[in-house]
């Protein structure tokens, strides 16, 4: 991260570093609301309305500190957490324009009910915000400035004692949140010929190493063949990089429920012989994007001691064209016996998916109460949503629901697509169970071929995030920045913090 966040108790007005910052929200006649800002002078707000992501600074000889910055909130009546978070992550782009150095923000506690929440969601957006992916940078090629001032801190401050406890779990949630989707966003980062299958299997390690709750379970090799998982065989074949499946269990000593979740982690994907054009090819490291965003769930709910019980499994594969490679045509019978006419190499995700979704239904059916996958399964999805949100599909409607709501408390946002029996026809084959690809609308065809790998007696609760447009390239959010995105992380972790 770019810069410290620390917290503090002390009065905004007292603090003597380069700039203090205030989230301002608008009264109903759109004049910002400014009680809670000791000793401001009205004058600065002749051109401030406090719109929501609205910025502006100034001079005040009644703070310690040089320079106050405003932040907009938008409308009091309308506030939510989330505009705490993007206040946040907006409040760094003008504090590093200006070099400053050291700066704080009042936590504004009278203007949301909840201050644990509140506390969460602005370490959130700093952290978010001061994201950097510079491992593959050398000290050497740094052009920066030495004499160049860099924002090295920001303070967190509040004034309420009694306030104290609640904020510091709040601030230790943060944390741990930040940790999971900066985890996911560098996995997704590092590129293909440093993260292969087995290195995501040396990701899993670390994080199982590191927990007395979580084991890991590596299938591979003769195990791959030996249990009929072919599917995953297939689309790996090609590659020098033998794939994997992985499998995680997060158990703590207390849990009533059980979740499963199941990320795609295809490390690159050429297409195969279905060779995809060479025009932002490169992108496809991200392909993995499914397989991050579980491990850093892994991860988040180790050390946030979610009482929950939760499974990640993750088949890892790099698909590329060999002579081994599986051709287009190739049929190939799955976990659960099913049979796959592969038309399309570069469909491969679902095919990796389709053997682990019924290794799921077969081992943790009967004992979970939910499945949730993770998949940057069809650029079609981009078509639908734009790079504005991401696809979801399922079987159980208060799940979606569920999901939804979450990822508007987060800004990650879900539009739920249909999954009607008309659908199946276009995946019907005349020399297989089924095929691999159906035509038109191919977001909903990705969905409705991992259905019918999922035993849906054994898993009447199963939702599928189609991430192919969210997991990057959303540049219109100040918390997200170049690459990836970590999507999927905070939504998934404010649905399982509810259950």
């Amino acid at each position: 991260m770019k810069f410290d966040i620390n917290l503090k108790r002390e009065r905004g007005s007292d603090y003597s570093g380069d700039c203090i910052v205030y989230f301002v929200a608008q009264n109903d006649d759109e004049t910002p609301i400014i009680t809670h800002i000791p000793d401001l002078p009205e004058a600065p707000f002749s051109d401030f309305q406090a719109d929501e992501g609205e910025t502006q600074f100034f001079y005040s000889g009644e703070f310690e500190a040089d320079r106050l910055l405003l932040v907009g909130l938008g409308k009091k009546e309308e506030l939510e957490l989330s505009q705490a978070l993007e206040a946040a992550a907006s409040s760094v782009s003008p504090l590093e324009k200006l070099d400053i150095e050291q700066a704080a923000v009042v936590l504004p506690v009278e203007l949301f009910e909840n201050s644990e929440k509140l506390a969460e969601k602005t370490y959130l957006g700093f952290a978010l915000a001061g994201y950097e992916f510079e491992q593959f940078k050398s000290e050497d090629n740094d052009e920066d400035d030495d004499e160049d001032v860099e924002l090295g801190e920001i303070m967190l401050l509040f004034e309420d004692g009694r306030r104290q406890t609640s904020i510091e779990r709040g601030i230790d949630s943060g944390k741990n949140i930040a940790r999971a989707v900066s985890l996911s966003r560098d996995l997704g980062n590092t590129p293909a010929n440093q993260m292969t299958p087995i290195e995501l299997e040396a990701q899993a390690a670390d994080i199982a190493g590191s927990s007395n709750n979580i084991t890991l379970n590596v299938i591979d090799g003769d195990q791959l063949k030996e249990n009929n998982f072919n599917l995953i065989r297939a689309v790996g074949q090609g590659s020098e990089h033998p794939p994997r499946l992985l499998e995680l269990v997060y158990e703590p000593s207390k849990y009533q429920q059980t979740v499963v979740l199941v990320g795609k982690g295809v490390t690159f994907d050429t297409g195969g012989i279905s060779l995809k054009p060479s025009k932002k090819m490169g992108e496809m490291k991200f392909d993995m994007s499914g397989a991050g965003v579980v491990l850093g769930l892994m991860q988040a709910v180790d050390q946030l001691k979610l009482p929950l019980r939760v499974v990640g499994l993750t088949p890892c594969v790099e698909n590329m064209p060999d002579s081994r490679s599986t051709r287009p045509g190739d049929i190939v019978e799955g976990y659960a016996g099913k049979t796959v006419e592969i038309l399309n190499t570069d469909a491969e995700g679902r095919l990796i998916l389709a053997d682990t979704l019924s290794y799921a239904s077969e081992k943790w059916g009967e004992k979970a109460d939910y499945l949730l996958d993770y998949a940057t399964l069809t650029g079609a999805s981009i078509v639908v949503l734009g790079h504005a949100g991401a696809c979801l599909m399922g079987n159980d409607d208060k799940l979606c629901e569920s999901l939804i709501k979450a990822g508007k408390t987060v800004d990650e946002r879900l539009w739920r697509l249909p999954l009607w029996e008309d659908y199946e026809k276009k995946i019907e084959s005349e020399t297989a169970d089924v095929k691999n690809i159906g035509g038109r609308a191919g977001t909903i065809i990705g969905g409705t071929f991992l259905r019918q790998f999922i035993d849906e007696e054994k898993f009447d609760s199963w939702a599928h995030l189609d991430i192919a447009a969210t997991a990057w390239g959303m540049k219109e959010k100040s918390f997200r920045p170049e690459g990836g995105t970590g999507f999927g992380v905070q939504l998934t972790l404010e649905f399982l913090r509810d259950l």
